[in-house]
């Protein structure tokens, strides 16, 4: 499990995965993918939830190509101003 700190560029509120897309501090664009809408709706998460521009940190499970793809299996992420955590 990593963690990536950077600002949200992107929330794509879609099945069958969500998509956080994150200019993460060290330049890097990192895609984490979440749960589907649905899923999202039924935790209390909705579209208006994230906002581009929040800061946040991301926890997850980093793809095995990583360092090409910065894509990640989302586990945990924290919105930096309000320190609002999922799940």
């Amino acid at each position: 499990m990593i963690e990536v700190v950077g600002i949200l560029a992107e929330f794509k509120y879609v099945s069958p995965h969500s998509l956080l897309k994150v200019k993460a501090d060290d330049g890097q664009l990192v895609t984490a993918e979440w749960l589907a809408a649905s899923a999202l709706k039924r935790s209390g998460i909705e579209p208006e939830t994230l906002k581009s521009g929040d800061r946040v940190v991301l926890k997850g499970n980093p793809r095995y190509d990583f360092a090409e793809s910065g894509i990640l299996n989302l586990k945990g992420s924290r919105r930096l101003s309000d320190d609002w955590t999922w799940p």
